[in-house]
This record gives structure tokens, C-alpha cells and sequence, in this order.
């Protein structure tokens, strides 16, 4: 029977404690062909519009290990907790450094925006001083 495979492989980082899920697993989804749809918790049945029954199993199949995979997930990220926030705050030039976070590069480019003279300020200026001579006294 024609099936959906999802599988990951975790690095976990070190201290974390042992949970009862591998690091490395994989599940299997058979697609049920030709069964009826499948319904909801309130009793709605799952289809895809006027799709074909076939992407109606698909997507089936395709929530199914999507659900398995987040309850993994879930329990890893719970184990691992805030370890993972030491990769960012590792400064420049440690020996071993893997980089930076996303946060953390946003953090730089915006001090060297800050850091950067804005030439907008400067016309802004020039203009209101050529204004004041545009002015006529009766």
C-alpha cells in the first residue's frame, strides 16, 4: 500500500536530559485508498473541495504525520529548553563559534544603521533655511 514517510534526526545539545522519544525516528502514514473520508472531532468530514478522493487520502495522510512529528517536536523542544540560546550570544572570534543567531544579526545591522549619517536630516535642513528666504514682508 502506497504510504507518506516523515523522519528527522535530532542533535540535541549537551545537558539535555533523556527523553523517551530517539533522536532519530521515522513514521510511516499508509495513504488509505479507497476508504471513505475521514471526519473531525465535530463530525465534519475532511475533503478538499471537488478534488478527487485521491488528494482528499493524501492530505489524510499528509496531516497525519504532520501531527505525529509535532507531538515529537514538542516533547524535544520542551527537553532542550534554553540551551540553544548559547549559540547566540557566543561573541566574535571564540574559538568554535558557529555563528550568530537571526536576532542577533538583526541587532548588528541596525546599530551600523544607527551608526550611519543620515543625509535626508541634512537637506531636510537646507530646504527650511532656502524656505525663510521665499518669504516676503508687506
Amino acid at each position: 500500500m502506497p504510504s507518506i514517510t516523515a523522519a528527522y534526526r535530532i542533535s540535541p545539545p549537551e545537558g539535555t536530559p533523556s527523553v523517551n522519544i530517539p533522536t532519530e525516528n521515522e513514521h510511516v502514514v499508509e495513504l488509505k485508498i479507497g476508504t471513505a473520508p475521514a471526519t473531525s472531532e465535530d463530525g465534519v468530514k475532511v475533503t478538499n473541495g471537488n478534488d478527487s478522493p485521491y488528494y482528499t487520502v493524501l492530505l489524510e495522510a499528509l496531516a497525519e504525520a504532520k501531527e505525529k512529528l509535532n507531538e515529537d517536536m514538542t516533547v524535544w523542544k520542551e527537553a532542550v529548553g534554553d540551551r540553544e540560546k548559547q549559540k547566540e550570544v557566543i561573541s566574535a572570534g571564540t574559538k568554535g563559534q558557529q555563528g550568530n543567531g537571526k536576532a542577533m544579526m538583526m541587532v548588528k545591522a541596525a546599530r551600523e544603521n544607527d551608526a550611519l549619517p543620515d543625509d535626508d536630516d541634512e537637506e531636510d535642513e537646507e530646504e527650511d533655511d532656502d524656505d525663510d528666504d521665499d518669504i516676503e514682508t508687506i
